[in-house]
């Protein structure tokens, strides 16, 4: 009986933290999905020893190299945004959160992009145009948005389209807190070395 009163009174505050369910990229095969433009096909990328890495020899739109997973941040909550990167390239890799059709069945699926609802921003806006060769801590907070389209999913949205070079990262994490830290702004972001 302590033991399940233990996990009822953890298992939300466990839940709150965890929004990537797969940060490590383990599991890349099945909790994240690959978006590529047929411009892109022929590039390669890998997700080993938790980092994603590619090299990309030109630039196009944002979508057209991607990926994404699924995440339930809590509307109105702020949180804190982080993921390292090592880049040796130019352009702009945009993160954000979204709402998709992804993961509804092929029916509701159908149904849903007949209504042509666009995507909408759900908090997370990470734009990125200066690059740092070393690895290193990107940050910003935002405060989560509710999905106007309740049957869609929400999902976190890494878009490297528009970047040309070498990229690799790692470690993305959500992490809910109380308030904006004085002095800082939604969406900006701030960079800390890693040794």
């Amino acid at each position: 009986m302590r033991f399940l009163l233990i996990i009822l009174f953890f298992a939300p505050l466990l839940s709150a933290d965890i929004l990537i369910k797969d940060p490590e990229f383990k599991k890349h095969k099945t909790e994240w999905w690959m978006g590529i433009g047929q411009e892109y096909k022929d590039y390669k990328y890998s997700f080993k020893r938790k980092i994603f890495k590619t090299e990309l020899n030109h630039s196009s739109s944002p979508p057209y190299f991607s990926f994404a997973t699924f995440v339930e941040p809590v509307a109105g909550e702020i949180y804190k945004f982080s993921i390292d990167m090592k880049c040796a390239g130019e352009g702009m890799v945009y993160m954000h959160t979204v709402n998709t059709v992804q993961g509804l069945d092929k029916k509701t699926r159908a149904a849903e992009v007949a209504k042509r609802q666009m995507q909408v921003n759900l908090g997370l806006r990470f734009k990125l145009t200066s690059f740092e060769k070393d690895w290193t801590r990107y940050t910003c907070y935002f405060t989560a948005k509710e999905n106007p389209y309740s049957v869609q999913n929400d999902c976190f949205h890494i878009m490297l389209g528009s970047y040309m070079g070498k990229i690799e990262m790692k470690n993305p994490l959500f992490e809910q807190v109380d308030k904006l830290p004085d002095g800082i702004k939604e969406n900006v972001i701030s960079t800390s070395s890693l040794k």
